[in-house]
Formats: structure tokens, sequence, C-alpha cells
């Protein structure tokens, strides 16, 4: 693993940094093929829209975590796991600190393949106060994987108020009456979940990005997750139900559409020179 600090090579951040202490900054995660780069853009994005709901400036940060995806790339080889992080910086107590913020980018091998299918439960309650931003306040979503493991299962569907929001890691997709359910309201707006909907809808897909019942997804034919790591993944069993999996008609077309157009959103990264 190798990392950069506010650009300069680091292996440590100070104990004082809220990241640290409370959780307290937004994250984003990125795949890189070589210098090829998945949705760099859409990623920045997001995170400037994440700082900004936590009251955290993203400024220079952006055009800096961009310079820092190119370098370490450049030093990396084959496909490379990267992981940008903006804190509000140093600081104890609640009340926000005047001292500036921080960026981390660090990047390592990313592990390959995964399970074709995953198994899931449901769980109950949403396991963050902001959940349209990605932040470091992950302890909720862990306690729900956990709880999935200890049940046999890969993953966690998130229910709440009534309505399934989406995953601990990932997006939800479910295929309910013949169209393609694809729940946002209190749900981070996943890059790869753009990515496939606009691919469905391309190919002919009814898409309904409107609220998702727990009830509609408990008899829906196929339920799908997405995320940047694992791409476009169908369930094979929510709780004691069994689905499609890697079976369902949706599932194989948006696997296949997605590994047909990722190539339109690999954008190829260089280090700039002063």
């Amino acid at each position: 693993m190798i990392a950069l600090v506010d650009g300069a090579p680091a292996t440590e951040v100070p104990v004082a940094d809220r990241g640290f202490g409370y959780g307290d900054g937004v994250f984003e995660v990125l795949l890189a093929e070589g210098r090829r780069v998945r949705a760099l853009d859409m990623h920045l994005a997001r995170l400037a829209r994440s700082a900004a709901l936590l009251g955290i400036e993203p400024g220079r940060h952006l055009a800096g975590a961009r310079a820092d995806v190119a370098r370490l790339v450049g030093a990396a080889s084959g496909r490379t796991y990267l992981r940008v992080v903006l804190t509000r910086g140093d600081g104890l107590g609640l009340d926000p600190p005047p001292a500036p913020s921080r960026r981390v980018v660090l990047a390592a091998p990313a592990v390959a393949g995964g399970p074709s299918a995953l198994r899931a439960i449901t769980a109950h309650g949403h396991p963050s106060p902001v959940p349209t931003a990605k932040t470091l306040s992950r302890a909720g979503h862990v306690v729900h994987r956990l709880r999935a493991r200890a049940a046999g299962a890969d993953e966690a569907i998130i229910v709440e108020d009534g309505l399934a929001r989406e995953a601990t890691a990932a997006n939800l997709l479910a295929v309910v009456d013949g169209v393609l359910r694809a729940p946002l309201d209190r749900a981070l707006a996943g890059i790869t979940r753009e990515i496939v909907l606009r691919l469905a809808r391309a190919s002919g897909m009814r898409v309904d990005e409107g609220d998702l019942p727990e009830v509609d997804l408990r008899r829906a034919s196929e339920v799908i997750v997405t995320s940047t790591m694992r791409g476009v993944v169908p369930l094979s069993g929510l709780d004691d139900r069994l689905l499609a999996g890697v079976e369902g008609a949706a599932g194989r077309a948006l696997l296949r559409a997605y590994a047909d157009g990722l190539a339109d959103h690999m954008a190829e990264v260089h280090e700039t020179t002063s």
C-alpha cells in the first residue's frame, strides 16, 4: 500500500485527525486498470457533494486528489484499488475546529474476483444519519455486515420505515413485475448504479427509481447489487428465499451491458509537471 497525505508521501496521519477520532470526513473508492481510472469525474463530483453535506469545503482538494490519483496509478501496476479521503482536519470535541481539512489518497492492489452471486439478509434500521453522503462513519454498516456473516450470508439489505434502501456497501436493484426498481431515497447515489441504469434504459428495460417497499422486495423475481469494486452482482438468496442468481434474465443482460459499456467510463490519467 502506498499513500499521499496532502500530496506528500506518508504512512500515517496525526492521532488528532477527526477522521480517525470521529469518522468526520468523506471518501470515495475508485478502481484503476493501469493508468485508466473508472468514472473518475463522477467520483470526484460525488466526493464534493458528500463534503458539502458535512460542511467540509473541498476546494483545492479536488484538483489535488486528481493529481494524487495520477501519481499513484503511475507508480502501481495492474488492477489498483484507490481510496480518496477528505477529513475535517485535526481537533477534539464535536464543534468543528478552525484547522484546515486534510486529504489522504491511498492505493493498493485490487483483490481479484469475488462470488458471481451473493446471499443476503434484510437488516432493519439505517446505519447512517447522513445516508446520502459517503462518510467515514461506517460502524453501523460493519454491524449489519457482521450480522449477515453470522447468518451465513455475504451482504445485508437495509430496510427502514418499511422501505428497502440499499446494501451495506452497494446499491440495490430489484425486478418486480417486469420492472427494474432502483430505490434512491435515503441511499447513496451510486456511480455504478447510475451507469447501469443508463445502460438498462438504453436496452429498453423499464426502470422505476421510486420507493421499493419491503413487501415488493420480498416478491422480486431478481435482486441485484451494484458497486465500484463488485460491479453488477445478482443475489442467489434473500433471507430464507432462493433467487435467480446468475440465471436471472435481467441480471445476465445487465452484466453483459456493463462489461460491454465499461470502456466508455474509463479515463486515462497522467501526472502533470509544473
